[in-house]
């Protein structure tokens, strides 16, 4: 294994992969998530090349912004996706039909990311976007995109990669029919829409153009617990991957235990401080990781630690000690890092 307790990407194959039961797929040994060196330090090289640090631990501190989040706080990202009209049940409603879990982790990541800039007032929702989520009750981002640059017609894919495609290829596009601009129909996603291109310039020019209406505009590579912590509080989620797999039970705060590996990328859309919470699971911060694998654990019973709501579908807490050697990449959107700070949910008359 590699870094993240990952394959290397040098160790990838081209099979497809259609998935029945996600969760026994990856906890029985399929590769979603692979890891490049060579991919991660070109993707340094081009956000440095903007003039941006790569540590996300230096934006902070630039910004004035390093330890802002309160040492007791709940910055929950997902509320501001709901505020915005979208119903959580919509960002796991369908498992992965193949193995594109990263695609499905990065396009999760600029989904809540722009919810958050909207709710600060900083920036629009793309056209359609509460839309497209309506009646049919799916996640209303098109993940098929990002993962047409995989270079590969089989499946598996590394996030560096993944993020490369999202800020110079395609970006956030709202899921719906695209074949009035000759593009694929996204309305629903199959396996025939994720495999129906798999270079970039396979796609025809029409569709390429809307796409990067709302790209990605970078990235920073979070290593510290509390810088974390910051980049949540602060509306940025969290793109990650790794090789570590946890359970379906979840207790009642929504915390998962480790449990097997799975070669797999997620978002990371939430943290919570709650002492009591913390102090049972001996953690300093417990980080809400949304899945891409629909309703495949139980938290129903769940709820956010000294605040009282529950947690989306397909979602759940895990300790910084057992995510703290996995891949953490905190997005941006056309608003550049921010100042600005998400309310605190463990004060209740936010609730």
């Amino acid at each position: 294994m590699s870094k993240y307790s990952l394959p290397d990407w040098s160790q990838h194959n081209d099979s497809a992969a259609p998935i029945e039961d996600a969760f026994e797929t990856y906890s029985g040994g399929f590769v979603g998530s692979y890891f490049s060196h060579e991919g991660e330090e070109s993707l340094r090289q081009e956000v440095e090349a903007t003039g941006q640090p790569w540590k996300f631990e230096d934006i902070a501190s630039s910004l004035g912004i390093a330890s802002a989040a309160s040492p007791t706080g709940t910055y929950l990202i997902y509320k501001e996706v709901e505020a915005c009209g979208i119903s959580l049940a919509c960002l796991s409603r369908a498992s992965q039909p193949v193995g594109n879990c990263v695609s499905r982790g990065g396009q999760n990541a600029l989904l809540h990311t722009i919810c958050a800039s909207h709710r600060q007032g900083l920036t629009g929702l793309p056209e359609g976007i509460v839309a497209a989520c309506q009646g049919v009750k799916t996640n209303p981002v098109a993940s098929e995109p990002p993962y047409y640059s995989r270079g590969k017609s089989g499946d598996g894919w590394y996030a560096s990669a993944c993020i490369k495609a999202l800020k110079n290829d395609s970006g956030l596009v709202v899921r719906r029919n695209y074949s009035d601009i000759g593009g694929p129909d996204l309305s629903t996603e199959t396996k025939g829409t994720a495999h129906a291109y798999y270079r970039w310039d396979q796609v025809p020019d029409s569709f390429k153009k809307h796409c990067h209406q709302h790209p990605l505009v970078s990235v920073a590579e979070v290593t510290e617990m509390e810088a974390l912590c910051d980049a949540i509080a602060h509306g940025h989620a969290v793109h990650t991957d790794g090789g570590e797999g946890w359970s379906k039970d979840t207790d009642e705060f929504g915390v998962a235990s480790r449990s097997g590996s799975w070669s797999h990328s997620m978002c990371i859309t939430a943290v919570c401080r709650d002492q009591a919470a913390c102090k049972k699971h001996q953690t300093a911060a417990l980080f809400l990781i949304q899945n891409s694998w629909s309703h495949f654990n139980k938290t129903s019973h769940a709820r956010v630690a000294g605040v009282g709501c529950g947690i989306p579908p397909g979602s759940f807490f895990a300790r910084w000690e057992d995510i703290k050697h996995r891949s953490l990449y905190a997005y941006t959107d056309i608003t550049g890092f921010k100042k600005e700070k998400l309310p605190d949910w463990s004060f209740r008359d936010l609730v």
